[in-house]
């Protein structure tokens, strides 16, 4: 991801199929994201009304993004 033209990279906590259980449990004992650009920010979807588990709250430092209706975001 080293060179994107991005300003910021956000590794989005929700909707992560087969990856789940392995990336809340990676989360839940203090791991990071492998890529260095992903470990500032964190997204999180609260539109199902989930109360989030304390591995996908934001971390001390972290910028948190909170997608209220994912289903009905556009580009546009």
């Amino acid at each position: 991801m080293a060179g994107l033209p991005v300003d910021e990279v956000v590794p989005m906590a929700f909707r992560m199929g087969q990856a789940t259980q392995s990336v809340v449990t990676m989360l839940i004992s203090g791991g990071q994201s492998p890529y260095q650009a992903c470990r500032a920010t964190i997204g999180v979807d609260f539109f199902r009304g989930q109360v989030l588990e304390d591995a996908l709250r934001p971390r001390k430092g972290q910028r948190g993004y909170f997608f209220l209706d994912f289903d009905k975001w556009s580009a546009n």
